[in-house]
C-alpha cells in the first residue's frame, strides 16, 4: 500500500522515534475489510521494516488481486505539522487533566488537523 524511505523523512521525525535510514513497507488487506479490533483480525495488516542497503525486487500484481486493490505510485510530501491526540486517547488520560483543563485544551484541538503521515 506505501513504501516510505526513512532516510528522506529523518529531519521531520523531531522526535526521533524512526531509525534513520531504511525502508518502512505497508500492507493491508486488499478487501479492507479488517479493522483491527479483533484478534481474528491479525495479519490484516503489516508494516515491515528493510533495513538499509537491502536489495529491493519490483513484483507485479498477483494475478488474483481485483483491480480496486491496485494502487498507482503517488509521492508523499514532507511537511511538518503539529498534531494533537484525541482526548479519549490513553497518553492524554494518562495526564490526568480535570474536565476544564480537557474543554480548554478541546478548544485547541478544534482546528488541529485529523491523522497525518
Amino acid at each position: 500500500m506505501a513504501q516510505i524511505d526513512l532516510e528522506q523523512v529523518a529531519g521531520h521525525d523531531l522526535c526521533r522515534k524512526l531509525p534513520p535510514a531504511g525502508l518502512l513497507s505497508f500492507f493491508y488487506d486488499s478487501e479492507q475489510s479488517i479493522w483491527g479490533f479483533d484478534p481474528a483480525d491479525r495479519g490484516g495488516w503489516q508494516v515491515v521494516f528493510t533495513p538499509p542497503g537491502t536489495p529491493l525486487v519490483r513484483m507485479d500484481f498477483a494475478p488474483e488481486l481485483p483491480n480496486y486493490a491496485m494502487f498507482d505510485c503517488r509521492a508523499l510530501r514532507r511537511q511538518p505539522e503539529l498534531t494533537y491526540s484525541p482526548w479519549e486517547s490513553f497518553g492524554v488520560n494518562q495526564l490526568r487533566l480535570s474536565r476544564e483543563e480537557l474543554v480548554a485544551d478541546h478548544a485547541v484541538f478544534l482546528g488541529a488537523a485529523d491523522d497525518r503521515l
